[in-house]
């Protein structure tokens, strides 16, 4: 089954998309780079390149997050 990425904006690191992500539990949202995997806590620290980490140091498995939980976190106001 297909899922619809949403995305923020550009990686700084490397022009990618910035998409919104969850966990598999369904519990933390992050903004991850589909290109070079960089990984923000959230929306505003990756559009300005804040404290993000490489998704290979993170041990969480991530998965497209839905419309219906982006709003849940209001992170909608950021889709672009």
């Amino acid at each position: 089954m297909y899922m619809k990425s949403f995305y923020v904006g550009d990686c700084p690191i490397c022009c990618g998309m910035l998409e919104i992500v969850i966990s598999i539990n369904g519990k933390n949202f992050s903004i991850m780079c589909d290109e070079c995997s960089a990984e923000w806590e959230n929306p505003e620290d990756a559009l300005n390149n804040r404290g993000g980490s490489r998704a290979s140091a993170n041990e969480i498995e991530v998965r497209t997050a839905t419309l219906d939980e982006i709003k849940i976190a209001n992170w909608d106001i950021y889709i672009v």
